[in-house]
């Protein structure tokens, strides 16, 4: 099916490719975690996320969509998880629960 002369199926495998990416990646970086540190992996995710708009500028073709999201899953994995383990355990542990509750309505309500 064609809307707006794109391609669902293309939309839907992006997707799919970079969540399953980015999930193996997250194993990959728990340990770099525990070994450098969260305040160095959050850095390197911070700086390697540049990568990905070149990446989509400069070499994007219709067949090599799957292969930057593939890329941008991995580069995306250290970021996402890092800022998770940030949100979770930065607060004190008696104010957590209502921190967590007020930072997913905020975030879901936009």
């Amino acid at each position: 099916m064609v809307v707006i002369g794109g391609n669902e199926l293309i939309v839907v495998l992006k997707n799919v490719v970079s969540l399953a990416v980015k999930s193996i990646g997250m194993f990959f970086w728990k340990r770099e975690i525990a070994k450098y540190g969260l305040r160095k992996v959050t850095v390197i995710g911070m700086a390697s996320t540049a990568v990905v708009p070149i990446l989509y500028k400069d070499f994007a073709t219709s067949t090599s969509l799957l292969g930057i999201e593939a890329v941008s899953g991995y580069i995306w994995a250290p970021l996402d998880l890092s800022i998770f383990l940030y949100n979770a355990y930065l607060p004190p542990k008696d104010v957590r629960p209502a921190y967590l509750s007020l930072l997913g309505l905020t975030i879901n309500s936009v």
